[in-house]
């Protein structure tokens, strides 16, 4: 009995070591299609503004054009219908070997649909740098959230390496007032904050008009609190909080109609304008090496002079390999937005291998769009509805050039 008992559990010793070892392999295997170490984009968002599905089809009944929200309420997350706002990370490897991340745009969907599900699903902990392509709230409401990507010491909650942020200085200037606890404070302004002359709600971003000096401050009004609830920070800033260190940068000159270049980790990205609506710009960006380059449009109507120009020469040599373009309906027109037939003509000018569309509303249902848009491979054209958590497989050299 003896024996017999010593041989089962050495067979159900081999058997639970084979079962870990098939475990192992099949997230060896799942990694690997995913393609967690391959350099690519991986679509972190690609609905529109509200994200998918909508909450007025969630509460009542669906508008007699919806047909993506149905599908995405029974299907859940997992359903290629239930989309939160425009956005991606490029992943490549930079001159050092060491991969990085650099995360376009974090609308108020980034959270929930980024960070616990795209992220989660492709092995993402920290990003080192995020270009904004406008100021609107599906662009940059969940920049708060960046905290929790940068890399920081647990216990003492030291930060490692702040993270860059990279935007045209219109949007600069408008986050520094929307998240003025995000940005560095400028001297003096603890002690202008306790003048009776400030509201106290301002107190983080006073900025004197041109040519205006800061009124000398008023004696600091009496505490209501200890003084050890409120210590200032050794620096004098204030309280020490932990939030998002943060580098800013703002790309491009004074005229935000003009193509510019940045570098982040050896791969430069071409900065590209486009209106957003004919009385607003915002950003589209070109990156990888000139034979296979990435251009990303996610809010446009039509392009700036400067980006027209640039991106038909780059046409012209036949080197755009994946084209991402904005499509918030199929036919029609939109005043903020080009649609999905307007995208098809641009793609059919630039000619890229892959195009791919994003920012959907709820009246291009994933499948039955796909069906429609496939019928475009007859003139030698791949147009394809993107989806979240999508990852595309890509050339992205790091010491290539993007202009």
């Amino acid at each position: 009995m003896r024996d017999l008992a010593v041989a089962v559990a050495a067979a159900c010793s081999v058997g639970f070591a084979a079962y870990l070892w098939i475990v192992r392999r099949r997230r060896c295997c799942h990694a690997s299609h995913l393609g967690l170490r391959a350099d690519g984009v991986i679509f972190t968002g690609t609905g529109c503004s509200s994200g998918l599905p909508l909450v007025q089809c969630t509460l009542s009944v669906p508008h007699s054009s919806c047909t993506a929200c149905r599908p995405a309420l029974q299907g859940g997350p997992a359903n290629k219908n239930w989309r939160g706002n425009v956005g991606a990370l490029i992943r490549f490897t930079d001159p050092g070997g060491v991969v990085r991340h650099i995360q376009i745009d974090c609308g108020k969907t980034f959270r929930d649909t980024v960070m616990l599900r795209v992220y989660r699903e492709h092995g993402i902990q920290f990003i080192d740098a995020l270009l904004l392509t406008h100021d609107h709230a599906d662009a940059v409401g969940g920049i708060d959230e960046v905290r929790a990507l940068q890399k920081f010491d647990p216990v003492t909650f030291e930060i490692d390496t702040p993270i860059r942020v990279l935007c045209d200085r219109r949007t600069l200037t408008r986050l520094r007032h929307m998240y003025p606890y995000l940005h560095p404070k400028r001297p003096g302004a603890l002690a202008f904050a306790q003048s009776a002359l400030v509201c106290k709600a301002c107190e983080l971003d006073w900025e004197p008009p041109p040519g205006a000096a800061a009124p000398s401050a008023s004696p600091a009004p009496s505490r209501t609190t200890p003084p050890t609830a409120a210590a200032p920070s050794a620096d004098g800033g204030g309280v020490k909080r932990f939030v998002a260190k943060i580098d800013w940068e703002a790309f491009g000159g004074g005229a935000l109609e003009q193509v510019s270049a940045v570098d982040i980790h050896g791969l430069e990205i071409t900065c590209l304008p486009v209106w957003h609506g004919e009385d607003y710009i915002s950003f589209g960006f070109g990156w990888g090496p000139e034979h296979a380059r990435v251009v990303y449009l996610s809010d446009y109507t039509a392009l700036c002079p400067s980006t027209e120009a640039l991106l038909t020469s780059w046409a012209s040599q036949g080197s755009i390999a994946l084209l991402v373009l904005d499509a918030l309906r199929m036919s029609g027109a939109h005043p903020v937005h080009a649609t999905g037939d307007e995208s098809i003509e641009l793609a059919r000018r630039l000619r890229p291998t892959q195009a791919l569309l994003v920012g959907m509303g709820h009246s291009m249902e994933h499948e039955a769009t796909n069906q429609q848009l496939h019928r475009l491979k007859q003139e030698g054209l791949d147009i394809q509805l993107a989806f979240d958590g999508q990852f595309v497989p890509l050339e992205l050299s790091a010491s290539a050039r993007a202009s």
